[in-house]
């Protein structure tokens, strides 16, 4: 009835089909040729419908996936060609922030493209290595956390594609369940696959507690989970293995990363003008300073004359030592 109005009382109301409108028929249609006939008829395991996929097929909706994912490293790679890891870090937090990206992670349900948010993760992970250290080590799976919070939660604000994907789905689910309980003119039960993604997210130390309708944003529950994986990264073996003075100063850091303005310069432009520029040596020790990245392994007496102190790993004596170069 609904395409029959369409061709025949629609154009007198204003509505007029698009040579681009395409007819979806998942189980196959059974209408007559001759009543489908002058419509692009479609059988397929799913279509794009506003750059989301519509479908069940698991293996659909992650092949959709994939299209932003692959536009996402082109421009990663390109960007990498520039040889100056201050810019590229501005960059990459750009190219992270794609509305393509975002809408990907708010529109498909996690488990169905769980092996795209991965090779995204695998992505940013190569990309912040090589623009942090370059081809250095030390680079682990703690400096990686800690560089993926947002910059006033002491991160870099480069948010890693698996974090966001816990979230976002459950936050476009719940924000858009009214407004689909109109067009639908009844009460809307929500797909299995939320449910799942609630529970996942609820499960970390009980993120949805104390959360109710309308404040379970996706500002809210971004908010919520990264204080959550924040206190796991101060409590984390890394910082816990230390000696109790390192770990004092290994805090002492990171909450000093959080005052005003204190991470400003993540945000300027490199010019030359306004002596606003680092050499990648220069940028490559601040990010070590700033994600707690040892210089060498072991202990090494100081070089300088007139100090006989031990060389801490972190590069703390070398900003304080009063020693002569020899």
């Amino acid at each position: 009835q609904i395409l029959q109005y369409f061709r025949t009382a629609g154009p007198s109301d204003g509505l007029h089909i698009s040579s681009k409108t395409l007819l979806w028929f998942p189980a196959g249609h059974s209408s007559s040729a001759e009543f489908l006939e002058g419509w692009k008829i479609s059988n397929a395991r799913g279509v794009q419908l506003l750059g989301g996929a519509v479908s069940t097929d698991a293996n659909y909706i992650n092949s959709i996936a994939l299209a932003p994912i692959e536009k996402c490293r082109q421009s990663i790679e390109l960007m990498m060609k520039l040889k100056d890891p201050q810019l590229q870090l501005m960059l990459l937090r750009s190219c992270l922030g794609a509305p393509r990206l975002n809408h990907l992670l708010r529109s498909s349900p996690p488990c169905h493209i769980r092996s795209s948010i991965l090779q995204m993760e695998s992505l940013v992970r190569d990309t912040l290595r090589a623009v942090v250290v370059g081809d250095g080590p030390w680079f682990g799976d703690f400096q990686f956390d800690l560089a993926t919070l947002p910059i006033k939660h002491s991160g870099l604000g480069i948010l890693n594609p698996a974090d966001i994907s816990r979230f976002s789905f459950v936050a476009s689910m719940l924000g858009t369940k009214d407004l689909q309980d109109r067009i639908l003119e009844d009460e809307y039960d929500l797909p299995l696959e939320f449910y799942r993604s609630w529970e996942s997210l609820n499960n970390i130390d009980g993120l949805l507690s104390n959360l109710e309708l309308p404040q379970i944003t996706q500002q809210s529950l971004a908010t919520k989970f990264f204080d959550i994986k924040r206190s796991h990264i101060l409590s984390s073996s890394f910082i816990t293995s230390q000696p109790e003075p390192l770990q004092q100063r290994f805090l002492a850091i990171l909450d000093s990363l959080r005052q005003p303005y204190a991470s400003a310069y993540l945000h300027a432009l490199p010019n030359p003008g306004l002596c606003q520029v680092m050499t990648a040596m220069e940028f490559r020790a601040n990010m070590a300073l700033r994600l707690l990245i040892p210089k060498f392994s072991g202990s090494k007496l100081c070089s300088r004359t007139n100090c006989k102190a031990t060389m801490d790993a972190f590069g703390y004596h070398a900003l304080c030592c009063v020693g002569k170069q020899m």
